[in-house]
């Protein structure tokens, strides 16, 4: 009897280390994908379109918009967007 228990342990045992195996797996993976989708959204919310890394180093996008040297063809397509008039 000892041993039919015993291997039913082990066999116990051995399934739910296999599905923590597979669990961890995908919790990673969903973690991994929040985080990653979350840092590279950061600049439609973020008051500078900064992302993280941009906070860290402290830089910031500078549009000049006294240089009339092209007029607003420096702004390309986002000429209406930065337009003064």
């Amino acid at each position: 009897m000892r041993g039919v228990v015993g291997d039913l342990v082990v066999s116990l045992m051995v399934n739910i280390m296999i599905w923590l195996f597979w669990m961890r797996g995908v919790v990673g993976t969903v973690v991994a994908l929040i985080t990653l989708s979350a840092l590279f959204s950061m600049p439609f919310w973020d008051k500078h379109n900064q992302n993280l890394w941009d906070k860290l180093s402290r830089t910031y996008v500078v549009i000049d918009r006294r240089d009339k040297r092209d007029g607003d063809q420096a702004l390309g397509p986002f000429a209406d967007l930065y337009s003064t008039g």
